[in-house]
């Protein structure tokens, strides 16, 4: 199969330190399809690829479907890496690893060495002030809870993090 002549261009943009959504943009059959087939076959990234060709411009729901099926995805994978993580850290730098969950509440993870805890909320959004945390504040009297945030810890930073 032919490389299309973006291909190189837009890896290098999607391999950048910073995560962005990516659209593809262009006239109708120059290969953009081909391309993204091309790049996701040489990434072993999470993602989610949908084709606007049947999806009229005017229709606004079906663009927030796909929308929030991407979030929900995304967050899912996030929640996992971040957890992977943890998990690897915990054992060499000997801290116990928790997920807790109360009820209809959650604080993702809980890191405790000691006598001191610690806990680890990923949010798939901007909006870090969530009833979770602030329930498991009231329960819990952590040492500090982190969240990870599009606004607070950037995901990518947070896995060159050591938990130490």
């Amino acid at each position: 199969m032919f490389e299309r002549l973006y291909l190189k261009s837009v890896k290098a943009r999607i391999e950048e330190r910073r995560k962005f959504i990516r659209v593809i943009l262009g006239p109708r059959q120059v290969g953009k399809n081909t391309m993204v087939t091309q790049l996701l076959s040489q990434l072993s990234i999470p993602n989610l690829y949908e084709s606007a060709d049947a999806i009229s411009a005017t229709n606004s729901a079906r663009l927030m479907q796909v929308w929030e099926s991407a979030r929900l995805r995304m967050k899912a994978s996030v929640e996992s890496s971040v957890g992977t993580h943890l998990i690897n850290s915990s054992i060499s730098e000997r801290y116990n690893l928790y997920y807790l969950r109360d009820g209809n509440y959650e604080v993702v993870f809980v890191l405790e060495k000691g006598d001191k805890a610690i806990g680890l909320d990923v949010k798939s959004g901007t909006k870090a002030e969530d009833i979770d945390v602030i329930i498991f504040l009231e329960k819990f009297h952590p040492e500090k809870i982190l969240l990870v945030v599009a606004r607070g810890i950037p995901y990518n930073d947070f896995l060159w993090i050591n938990p130490k």
